[in-house]
C-alpha cells in the first residue's frame, strides 16, 4: 500500500508540474503574439503565399519565368528599343532644325579708318538731251576718318533650316532605319522561340522522368511481390532455388534502373531551373501531364501563309529593303539638295547705322541649293555597290525561303512519325498489359515458369517507358512543328 501510494503521489506531482510549464509556456506564447501578432501574421501570409506559388508550375508559367530571366530576350528586347529610338530619330530629319550661334570678341586695338581728300564733281542736267554732264572747275570735298573704339563686339543668330528636296534622301533613310527596327524585331521574336522550344524540352523531359521514376518503383514493387511469392512456394517445395535467384537478379535490376531514373530526374530538373533562372536545387512540382489527345496531322496549314509569319524570311525581305533603301541613297547623290533658310541675326557694332555702339537687327530668308558635279565616279562606284549588294540579298531570300519549305516539310514527317509512334506504343503497352495478367494468371496455376513472368513484367516496364518517351517526343515535335509553320506565337 506504501509503494502504491508512493506512486500516486508522484504521479500527481508530475501532473501538477505539466500543467504550471503548460501555464508558463501559454502565458510566453500569448505575450509574444500579443507583441509580434502583426509580424507573424504578415510573414505567416507571405510563406503561405510563396509556398502556394512553388506548389505548381505550369508550361506557360515556366516559359514566362525563362523568358523574364533570360539575358539573350532581355538583350533582343533592348535592341529593339533601340532601333525604335533610331527610327523616330530619322524621322525628325523631315522637320526644321533650329540652331542658336553667337560670336563674343574683345579688341584690343582700336579700328581705323581714313581715306585722303576726294573731289566729287558736280553734274549739271540738260533737259533737251537727257543727260548730265560735269560742270568745270565746281566739285564737293570728301574725306572720311573715323575710329572703332568699342571694346566689345558680338554675334547673336538664331537659324531654321527646312530641307525641300534632297532627291529622296531623307525618305529612304527613314525607310532604312523602319527596317531595321523590324529586323531587331524579328530578332526578338526568334529569340522569344527559341527560348520557349528549349524550355519545352527541358519541360517534358522533367514530366516524362518524374513519371519513369514511378514506373521504375510500380516495376520494382512488382518484382518484389513476385519474389516473395516464389519464396512461399519454395517453403513448400514447389520451386526450386535457381527460380528465386532469378528474380533477385531481376529485382537488383529493377533497383538499379530506379536509381537511374532518379538521377536522371534530379540532374533533369537543375538543367530545367537553370533555364528558368531560378536556383538549381529548387524543387519542382510540373503540373502539366503528357497526354495523348487531341492529335492532328501535319501538312493542313499552307505553306505560303507559314512562309510569311517565319521571323527569319522576314529579317531577310526586311534585308533586302535595307538594300534597296541604300540604293535609292546613292542614287540621290546625282540630284540637288534644296534647303530653306532663315535667320534673326543680333550684332554690335551696329553695321547698318555708321558701326555706332549699338546692337542692330537684321533676318534673312535664303533658298540654299547644292550638287555634286565631279568627285571621279565615286558616286558610281558606290551606286553600283549598292545594286550588287540588292541583287545579293534578293539571292539569299530565295535560297532561304526554298530551305524553309523544306524544313517545313521534314517538320510535318516527323510530327506524323510522332503520331504513330504514339499509336503504337500504345498498343503496345495494351499488348503487354494483357500478356503480363496472362501470365500471372497461368502462373499462378502452374502453367508457366516464374522466368516467363518475369519476361513479361520486363516487356510491359519496356512498353511503358516507350510510350512515355513517345508522348514525349511528341510534345517537343508538336512545339517545333508550331515554331517552323510561324504558329508558335
Amino acid at each position: 500500500m506504501n509503494g502504491q501510494y508512493c506512486q500516486e503521489l508522484i504521479l500527481h506531482n508530475c501532473l501538477i508540474f505539466q500543467r504550471v510549464i503548460a501555464f508558463l509556456f501559454y502565458e510566453v506564447i500569448k505575450n509574444v503574439l500579443i507583441k509580434w501578432h502583426r509580424f507573424i501574421i504578415i510573414s505567416l501570409m507571405v510563406s503561405i503565399f510563396c509556398i502556394a506559388q512553388a506548389a505548381t508550375l505550369s508550361l506557360q508559367q515556366a516559359r514566362d519565368l525563362s523568358l523574364k530571366n533570360n539575358h539573350s530576350f532581355k538583350s533582343a528586347e533592348l535592341m529593339k528599343k533601340s532601333a525604335e529610338q533610331k527610327s523616330k530619330a530619322s524621322f525628325t530629319h523631315f522637320l526644321p532644325s533650329f540652331n542658336l550661334g553667337g560670336t563674343y570678341m574683345q579688341k584690343g586695338d582700336v579700328y581705323k579708318v581714313e581715306t585722303d581728300l576726294i573731289k566729287l564733281p558736280v553734274y549739271q542736267y540738260n533737259p533737251t538731251t537727257g543727260t548730265a554732264s560735269a560742270i568745270a572747275g565746281q566739285f564737293v570735298p570728301l574725306q572720311l576718318d573715323m575710329e572703332i573704339d568699342d571694346e566689345d563686339a558680338f554675334v547673336f543668330s538664331v537659324n531654321m533650316t527646312q530641307p525641300i528636296f534632297t532627291g529622296g534622301k531623307v525618305l529612304n533613310q527613314y525607310k532604312l532605319h523602319k527596317n531595321l527596327e523590324a529586323i531587331e524585331s524579328q530578332k526578338m521574336q526568334l529569340t522569344e522561340e527559341e527560348i520557349i522550344i528549349k524550355t519545352d524540352e527541358a519541360y517534358w523531359r522533367v514530366v516524362a522522368l518524374v513519371e519513369k521514376v514511378k514506373l521504375a518503383e510500380q516495376f520494382k514493387t512488382t518484382v518484389q511481390k513476385h519474389l516473395e511469392d516464389l519464396e512461399n512456394y519454395k517453403a513448400v517445395g514447389i520451386i526450386t532455388q535457381n527460380e528465386i535467384l532469378k528474380a533477385s537478379v531481376k529485382l537488383n535490376e529493377a533497383e538499379l534502373n530506379l536509381l537511374k531514373a532518379k538521377n536522371g530526374l534530379a540532374l533533369s530538373k537543375m538543367a530545367l531551373n537553370q533555364i528558368l533562372g531560378t536556383p538549381l536545387n529548387q524543387d519542382l512540382d510540373l503540373s502539366d501531364q503528357l497526354t495523348a489527345s487531341n492529335q492532328k496531322n501535319a501538312g493542313q496549314t499552307s505553306i505560303e501563309e507559314a512562309l510569311q509569319r517565319r521571323p527569319e524570311l522576314q529579317m531577310l525581305k526586311s534585308a533586302t529593303e535595307i538594300a534597296g533603301n541604300n540604293k535609292s541613297i546613292q542614287f540621290s547623290r546625282y540630284l540637288p539638295n534644296i534647303m530653306l533658310n532663315a535667320s534673326y541675326n543680333f550684332m554690335n557694332p551696329n553695321p547698318y547705322n555708321s558701326l555706332k555702339d549699338e546692337t542692330g537687327k537684321d533676318w534673312t530668308i535664303a533658298l540654299i541649293a547644292s550638287m555634286e558635279l565631279f568627285h571621279w565616279n565615286e558616286r558610281g562606284y558606290s551606286l553600283s555597290s549598292a545594286k550588287n549588294l540588292e541583287k545579293a540579298a534578293l539571292l539569299k531570300y530565295d535560297e532561304t525561303r526554298e530551305l524553309l519549305t523544306l524544313e517545313m516539310k521534314q517538320s510535318d514527317n516527323m510530327l506524323n512519325e510522332s503520331i504513330q509512334k504514339v499509336m503504337l506504343t500504345k498498343t503496345g503497352v495494351d499488348q503487354a498489359t494483357e500478356n503480363l495478367k496472362y501470365c500471372n494468371d497461368k502462373f499462378s496455376q502452374g502453367m508457366l515458369k516464374s522466368a516467363d513472368v518475369l519476361d513479361a513484367q520486363t516487356l510491359w516496364q519496356k512498353a511503358q517507358s516507350d510510350y512515355l518517351d513517345a508522348l514525349s517526343e511528341l510534345k517537343v515535335n508538336e512545339i517545333k512543328h508550331a515554331k517552323v509553320y510561324g504558329q508558335l506565337l
